[in-house]
């Protein structure tokens, strides 16, 4: 398993908030199986903006450090689970790329 670094702002860090994170995350461990887990870590920054009208926006930051690579997402949605989904299939797609520069 990915080792992670889990930050949230105007979102209360719950269990079931880093339960979903941990689910999310389990699909990029099949791009990951070849390189050591000490090699690699995510930082992700969950965090809640809100407006002056109704809907609140959701901002997924990620960041997954792989060696000598570090790749980038970043997600709004109109809720949390939403702009996970997109920053963690947009990691996925990065990750693919990477995989097949190193082979």
């Amino acid at each position: 398993m990915i080792k992670l670094q889990l930050t949230t702002k105007n979102i209360p860090l719950k269990d079931d908030v880093k339960r979903i994170v941990r689910e999310k995350l389990f699909k990029l461990d099949k791009f990951l199986s070849k390189i050591p887990p000490d090699l690699v870590k995510a930082v992700i920054l969950l965090r809640k903006r809100t407006h002056r009208s109704e809907d609140d926006i959701y901002v997924t930051q990620m960041a997954v450090y792989v060696p000598k690579k570090i790749l980038h997402a970043h997600q709004d949605g109109y809720n949390l689970e939403e702009s996970l989904n997109e920053a963690v299939d947009d990691i996925a797609n990065q990750l693919k790329k990477y995989k097949e520069k190193k082979v």
